[in-house]
């Protein structure tokens, strides 16, 4: 706390898991893009594919 540090510590939007943003800007919004191990989530790009193809289906309509 004394370092300023709290702002990093961040719960990621999709599992709920928290993780410390070391991103230069603090600008982390995901634990992950990708999988990390057999049984790790990729939340980043989950949520990025859930955007890019309800944006598709909207464009279909």
């Amino acid at each position: 706390m004394q370092r300023g540090t709290w702002n990093r510590l961040k719960a990621c939007p999709d599992c709920r898991l928290s993780f410390y943003d070391r991103s230069p800007g603090a600008t982390k919004v995901w634990c992950g893009m990708t999988t990390n191990g057999p049984q790790g989530r990729a939340c980043g790009s989950i949520a990025k594919m859930r955007t890019y193809r309800k944006r598709k289906s909207e464009n279909l309509n």
